[in-house]
């Protein structure tokens, strides 16, 4: 399901991924997940888990974009696609995969 579809809930909840079949300026597919990252300010996080820079943390996430204390809002990321995920992908093309398993 996409991540503009509003049927998915409000919340992205921690092992939530992203599937981007473009992701940076390169275009490649990438997979990304929201995780958990107890440093300073920031609990939350997106990890690349797949793809182009595969193991690196993508983002810290602010306080601002959490739907609880186990998620992101969706609606959020949705509005902030351009400056906290991807300038060069877009939200409308983000496939969710619940509870990835790999």
């Amino acid at each position: 399901m996409k991540l503009t579809d509003a049927s998915i809930g409000e919340s992205l909840r921690i092992g939530t991924a992203l599937k981007l079949a473009r992701f940076g300026p390169a275009g490649a597919p990438s997979l990304l997940m929201i995780c958990s990252c107890p440093l300073g300010e920031a609990d939350l996080a997106l990890i690349v888990v797949g793809g182009h820079k595969r193991g690196l943390t993508l983002r810290l996430f602010p306080k601002q974009s959490y739907a609880n204390a186990f998620g992101i809002s969706r609606e959020w990321i949705v509005e902030n696609w351009a400056q906290w995920i991807d300038p060069d992908s877009h939200p409308e093309d983000a496939d969710v995969i619940r509870d990835l398993l790999v």
